[in-house]
């Protein structure tokens, strides 16, 4: 647990380091859009395949926090 934390902290400062913008950032976004297809882009990114390669497999509204929270 503790290992884990301190990877998504160093993960975190690198993303500060490297000016890695977050999603709202970017140019051209627009947040009414994001979050009008927040929910088909979960379902997309189940459908892909890619989450099954991870040890844990996130659901449906997992994936949308995790957006959110890029966001």
């Amino acid at each position: 647990q503790i290992a884990a934390e301190a990877l998504v902290d160093g993960l975190e400062q690198l993303n500060v380091d490297l000016q890695v913008p977050r999603l709202g950032q970017c140019r051209g976004m627009d947040e009414n859009r994001f979050r009008d297809g927040v929910q088909k882009m979960a379902r997309d990114a189940l459908a892909s395949g890619s989450p099954q390669n991870n040890p844990r497999v996130p659901s449906d509204q997992e994936i949308v926090d995790l957006y959110c929270k890029a966001w």
